[in-house]
């Protein structure tokens, strides 16, 4: 799965950050029908704090997804993993941050191959180097995918040995 998406982000409150959007794209490998590993990379563009420009924002994440059929055309999932956010290079925003992050959405197929996502994460961090607190950033974003193979048709039929309800490619 490819995709190119919008991203509207809000820092935690004690960075004095104001909210942002952005744009970035996502690579997905799907393992089964009901798990995949994605990566994607978000941009936020140059922006001025207390008057000063500061350098482009970038978040970089890895997750694990879990996918979960909601009729023909459509599926819920969540995911987690790990996240990269570069907040800068003007002091006091010249540090990154590495941290977790989970969420959940929704991916409808328009046709077989293109499908539209919305998301929502969070980003978490045990204990910040601008704050020496925890900090949470959410995220929320709008996806178009593209597949670059066609979603698999027919039934499953178990092997011998096999039993129905073991994890399989196929629907």
């Amino acid at each position: 799965e490819l995709g190119a998406f919008g991203t509207f982000t809000r820092y935690d409150r004690n960075y004095n950050l104001p909210s942002r959007v952005g744009a970035g794209i996502r690579f997905g490998y799907f393992l089964s029908d009901h798990m995949g590993l994605e990566l994607e990379a978000d941009y936020l563009g140059p922006s001025t704090v207390a008057g000063r420009p500061t350098r482009v924002f970038h978040y970089g994440s890895a997750s694990l997804v879990f996918n979960f059929r909601a009729g023909d055309r459509a599926s819920l999932y969540a995911l987690g993993g790990f996240s990269h956010l570069d907040l800068g290079t003007i002091p006091p925003y010249n540090f990154g941050e590495n941290g977790v992050h989970g969420g959940a959405g929704a991916r409808v197929l328009l046709t077989d191959r293109v499908a539209l996502r919305v998301e929502g994460r969070a980003f978490y961090r045990p204990k910040s180097d601008l704050t020496g607190q925890w900090a949470g950033h959410l995220i929320g974003s709008a996806c178009v995918s593209y597949f670059t193979s066609a979603p698999r048709r027919g039934q499953y039929a178990p092997r011998g040995g096999e039993r129905n309800y073991q994890w399989y490619w196929g629907s």
